[in-house]
């Protein structure tokens, strides 16, 4: 899993053809960005992979987070 957008949108794809899932099932696939605690929806423009423009801190996250697996 190399690009993770392409990825994700592959996999909503191969689940919106799916034919045991019903045509009327909203299916939709979404990226979490571990850096800045966000998710957003999945793009092949490098421009808005690239957006610098979110932080965590405007989000109310004042602390690093915790260490998963300590």
């Amino acid at each position: 899993m190399d690009d993770v957008d392409h990825s994700c949108m592959k996999t909503v794809e191969a689940f919106r053809n799916q034919p045991l899932i019903a045509k009327d099932v909203t299916v939709s696939g979404w990226i979490w960005e571990v850096e800045t605690r966000r998710l957003r929806a999945p793009t092949q423009d490098p421009e808005e992979r690239a957006r610098t423009d979110v932080t965590s801190s405007q989000f109310g996250v004042k602390e690093r987070q915790p260490p998963r697996w300590a």
